[in-house]
């Protein structure tokens, strides 16, 4: 961190006082007037030469790898004096995206010397980032000129959105090609028997046909496809109702992979286009779809070409559900046009509205 010295408003006082003493005392030729000046100017120079060395310092912060917006967020701040003097009492201010600023006062540590404290602040917003701001700011040892630095500190974070309460919307139609019964050992209805596999339990063997074979056979257990959940997520982020759209994105796409739905997200512009999440809805794919909305930030209306793509992978006879705050004039003609070819139905997500 590079320290750079400004005057306090206390400071002004000595360097205002200074020049107004010196013309007062050659206009009355008082000496006593011409001392008080050189004495003004003497703090000023005195302020200056003596302020703090704040080099000396290093900050460390801890935060959780993941908030969530509202949540309470401990961070751990850790100030080290690393110098070879006592270090001056010092203002900590610790900044990052997503969180409300921190701000801690530091007394003055012996050499080697360190301090922490764990202090609560609030998410504010959603994001995605590796790196915070710290600043250090000290006015000692006269308090007329005040000393900063600051520096960048490795800070990995993800926030995620806030959730709300949607509706669980309509999977992939009925009729929508792909759609078929998927294995899973705790499902409900039995698709056949085959041959016993490491892993299997007990309770899934099927005895009279071990009996039959003569080796252990189980029952192959099947869940219906609960269908998919295309979500085509545009426009431009800075808009009002935005951040309340990302909400409504990511409570629906936890919704769905609750309810054993795939969930496909998509967003126009540049970085991560896509997210694909398949309907297990464990707590990896939960985090990997809060971790996306966390960090995206559209800049424009999908063109006809990203269309052409959620189209596509919203599949013959699809679902296509869209997310925006407000269509430009024409686009939502645009996107059935683009759809009606492969048969895919179009539509605002539920609860995305205003």
């Amino acid at each position: 961190m590079k320290g750079t010295p400004r005057p306090t408003r206390l400071g002004w006082l000595p360097l205002v006082a200074a020049p107004v003493l010196g013309v007062l005392s050659v206009m009355t030729v008082d000496s006593w007037l011409l001392l008080l000046a050189g004495a003004s100017l003497g703090l000023g120079v005195a302020a200056i030469l003596l302020r703090p060395r704040l080099l000396d310092l290093d900050v460390f912060i801890t935060v959780p790898p993941r908030a969530a917006v509202g949540e309470v967020v401990m961070t751990h701040v850790e100030v080290r004096n690393h110098g070879r003097r006592t270090s001056p009492l010092s203002t900590v201010t610790h900044c990052a995206a997503g969180l409300s600023d921190v701000e801690v006062v530091v007394d003055g540590l012996e050499p080697g010397a360190s301090a922490s404290l764990w202090v609560q602040r609030e998410a504010v917003a959603r994001c995605r980032t590796t790196t915070s701001l710290v600043r250090v700011v000290s006015s000692a040892p006269l308090g007329l000129v005040a000393t900063s630095a600051a520096g960048p500190v490795p800070t990995p974070l993800t926030v995620h959105p806030r959730l709300a309460a949607v509706p669980l919307p309509a999977g992939r139609a009925r009729d929508a090609e792909g759609a078929k019964a998927r294995a899973d050992r705790a499902g409900a209805d039995i698709h056949g028997v085959r041959e016993w596999r490491s892993g299997d339990p007990a309770r899934a063997v099927h005895w009279r046909s071990t009996a039959r074979r003569g080796r252990l056979v189980v029952f192959e257990r099947e869940t219906p496809d609960a269908g998919a959940v295309n979500i085509l997520l545009h426009g431009d982020s800075t808009q009002p109702g935005f951040e309340h759209l990302v909400s409504v994105v990511a409570s629906t796409g936890l919704v769905a992979l609750s309810a054993g739905c795939s969930v496909l997200l998509q967003v126009a512009g540049p970085g991560p286009s896509a997210l694909s999440c398949a309907a297990r809805g464990d707590r990896g794919q939960r985090t990997q779809l809060l971790d996306w909305c966390a960090g995206v930030a559209p800049t424009r209306w999908a063109d006809r070409g990203e269309l052409e793509a959620a189209v596509a992978a919203a599949g013959r006879r699809g679902l296509l559900y869209v997310a925006a705050v407000a269509a430009p004039y024409g686009w939502w003609e645009l996107a059935r046009a683009v759809a009606a070819p492969a048969g895919v139905q179009v539509s605002a997500l539920p609860g995305s509205g205003p």
